[in-house]
């Protein structure tokens, strides 16, 4: 093995996690020399697993495990510059890992999602990690936990074991989500389902090439969706749904959707604000009205001219 990961870990046995981590302030690897970790396969284990505080994980690739990093409980761990791929499960899972980062790391060919924050994941930070090719969502993040920040990371190609999408948070008590790429997965670009009021950031974030809609967001309270930009969703660039409301929607982009520009599904007023569309098949859709019916057809009308002078 070349380069950083010059030295080889293997596990003894498949059925126990290869490295276990129980006692505050480790750190496993440092940046440029860190180790290659694999062989950890049987049901339950992985590559790295973390019971501990202040634990450092970095610069090691984590390979051929059942899971790659399994982090249960533990404040402030920090996983940076690794290399996780082919894992039979999830490459790096984080519970209760409070105030963790997970940072400039590249995840993929993972059998599961690449990147996964659960319960008790408080305040934790996703950032700068390429996350390609895993088997279901790319990044993902449920249970309520709190404050959790998805940012400028590169989400492709994920999904194609379930037809599942690139970025997914579920039932989290408040979220930032902002300057992420994602490109080419398998279902949605960029899904939210059920915030607590006025707790869901979203803006500045690039989608394109979605195999459903590009952005959808589900059942939201007061919810803010600025300057974001979708292109070449295979449905819609921006679906809202249950019982979804917003306490911005401005400036957002949406490009050659195959059918709406912003779909409006649910029975509540958006308040938009002012949109570039241009190319989709219809620019404003659904029952939950944009102001009126004229205005609507303005729009409409106002896409397929922009359409015309690109």
């Amino acid at each position: 093995v070349q380069g950083r990961n010059a030295t080889v870990i293997r596990a003894q046995s498949a059925a126990i996690d290869l490295i276990e981590i129980d006692q505050p302030g480790v750190r496993i690897g440092r940046k440029g020399r860190g180790f290659t970790l694999r062989g950890a396969t049987g049901g339950g284990s992985a590559g790295i697993n973390v019971d501990a505080a202040n634990v450092r994980i970095e610069g090691n690739r984590i390979t051929a495990n059942n899971q790659g990093i399994n982090a249960d409980t533990g404040e402030k761990i920090q996983i940076r510059h690794n290399d996780v791929d082919d894992n039979m499960a999830i490459g790096i899972a984080c519970y209760g890992c409070e105030r963790g980062m997970i940072q400039d790391n590249r995840v993929y060919s993972n059998n599961l999602a690449g990147i996964h924050v659960g319960l008790g994941a408080d305040r934790a930070q996703i950032r700068r990690n390429l996350v390609r090719d895993n088997g279901h969502r790319g990044i993902s993040a449920d249970e309520f936990s709190l404050q959790i920040v998805v940012r400028d990371n590169a989400v492709y190609r994920n999904g194609y074991a379930i037809s599942d999408g690139g970025i997914e948070l579920q039932d989290v008590a408040g979220a930032t989500v902002q300057g992420n790429i994602s490109t080419d997965n398998y279902s949605y670009g960029i899904i939210a389902v059920q915030f607590e009021p006025g707790t869901l950031t979203m803006r500045h974030n690039l989608v394109t090439a979605a195999n459903v809609d590009a952005f959808r967001l589900v059942s939201l309270q007061a919810a803010r969706l600025e300057n974001n930009t979708a292109m070449q969703a295979l449905s819609d660039g921006f679906e809202m749904t249950g019982s979804a409301n917003f306490a911005s929607l401005k400036n957002n982009n949406s490009i050659g959707s195959g059918s709406c520009g912003i779909r409006n599904s649910t029975a509540l007023p958006l308040a938009y604000g002012k949109h570039f569309f241009s190319g989709n098949g219809l620019t404003v859709c659904g029952g939950g009205g944009y102001g009126n019916t004229s205005e609507a057809a303005r729009l409409n009308k106002t896409n397929v001219n922009q359409a015309r002078n690109l």
